[in-house]
């Protein structure tokens, strides 16, 4: 549940910053089929490629989490 959570966050904070799939992975040096997996919430980034994604897309480590109540 929670790395679909992630999953769908990461989606609409990329996209909002208008970044691809492409530019995050090559920014965090990791492969896009690991990001798509994160996206699609097959499996939940690390702790270190969380604080890469977030440092990438410019937020907090809670936005990624938000997981509402």
């Amino acid at each position: 549940m929670l790395a679909k959570k992630i999953g769908q966050n990461l989606i609409r904070i990329r996209e909002e910053k208008g970044v691809s799939v492409v530019t995050l992975a090559k920014a965090i040096a990791t492969p896009e089929s690991r990001i798509l997996q994160f996206e699609k919430g097959l499996k939940r980034p690390s702790p270190e490629e969380m604080l890469a994604i977030c440092k990438v897309l410019n937020v907090n480590i809670s936005q990624l989490l938000d997981v509402g109540e």
